[in-house]
């Protein structure tokens, strides 16, 4: 999946959808974000969006394999509430907020 056909599919289910952030290649400034990446290279896109009033971070990685990695890697550091970060095949996403059925409602789409 790639980055518009996201956001096409939170629109068509009727999400008001926002894209505050997007950066094409992430890989190469994800290292600087993470003490647990460094020396490593991910391919990946990051964006950011606001859906329904919540925002959304989302890391889209080039397979599910590198998807993983990211989340057992960036789980051993202290970052806030990473234990609710979800991945769906190559993608990683965390929805900030108090809106926990977002989440289920944006799975079935990936």
């Amino acid at each position: 999946m790639q980055w518009d056909d996201l956001l096409k599919r939170l629109r068509q289910i009727g999400c008001n959808t926002v894209e505050e952030d997007y950066v094409d290649e992430y890989g190469q400034f994800i290292t600087d974000d993470y003490d647990s990446l460094k020396g490593r290279h991910l391919r990946c896109t990051y964006g950011r969006i606001l859906v329904d009033g919540s925002r959304m971070d989302v890391y889209m990685f080039s397979s599910g394999y590198e998807a993983t990695e990211f989340i057992g890697l960036v789980k051993t550091e202290n970052i806030p509430k990473v234990e609710r970060w979800t991945q769906r095949r190559n993608i990683v996403f965390h929805v900030a907020g108090r809106n926990p059925h977002l989440t289920e409602e944006i799975i079935p789409l990936l």
